[in-house]
């Protein structure tokens, strides 16, 4: 069967007796929950639980044993290209590359004023910028901007490009306690009044408050 290259409407996301495993190591067992348009889940567990790993899952990086469905449809039926126009995945090191602080929000999209303000005010990247030269048009690169900075530009860049399926993993990691509050209040916000999926993974409890639905991971033992 061909792999659609196109996915015709988004509703939900339903994984059923998810498992994963290297080998003969078991990383992931019977993981089931459903996510519909407007939810937030949040992600928790321990080191080595499997989170970065059912992100990666989840981003159609990884094969997997059991049944992701979207809107219906398997997500192993659905081309790489059609279900990356719906789903945006930012790791815990996201890319910067070296040009202008504008060009790493937009990398190609065309330049709209609302979804900019959007997007810079729910990543508070307008404080990074003030401090910058030239504002949006400062040069940067992986190695003048710090950890938590970088993590806000690439934040802006996931609200910037918005689609249905927001996937996070640790993203606010290296920004202070203080922003990383309110970046979690207004993304949560902007997600939930857009009608999108968003999947949070993070050892702070600032999600935890706006999440719809919690998924705590355990170590499989066999």
């Amino acid at each position: 069967m061909s792999s659609p290259e196109c996915i015709p409407s988004f509703e939900d996301i339903d994984i059923r007796d998810l498992s994963y495993q290297i080998n003969d190591k078991v990383i992931l067992q019977h993981v089931n929950f459903n996510l519909s348009k407007g939810d937030v889940l949040e992600i928790r567990g321990k080191s080595g639980a499997g989170k970065s790993t059912l992100a990666n899952i989840l981003a159609k990086r990884l094969p997997y044993d059991g049944q992701i469905l979207i809107s219906g449809t398997e997500l192993q039926q659905i081309s790489k290209k059609a279900y990356n126009a719906r789903m945006l995945y930012l790791p815990q090191k996201p890319l910067i590359i070296e040009s202008t602080l504008l060009d790493n929000i937009l990398m190609g999209m065309p330049y709209q004023a609302e979804r900019m303000e959007q997007a810079l005010f729910c990543s508070l990247l307008q404080d990074v910028i003030e401090c910058m030269p030239d504002g949006l048009q400062t040069l940067v690169s992986a190695k003048s901007l710090s950890s938590g900075e970088t993590q806000r530009v690439c934040l802006c860049r996931a609200v910037y490009h918005a689609r249905d399926i927001l996937i996070f993993d640790e993203m606010l990691s290296a920004v202070d306690s203080d922003a990383k509050r309110e970046i979690a209040a207004r993304l949560c916000k902007f997600s939930k009044e857009t009608n999108r999926i968003m999947i949070c993974i993070s050892h702070d409890e600032f999600f935890h408050e706006y999440a719809t639905q919690t998924l705590n991971l355990k170590k499989v033992i066999v």
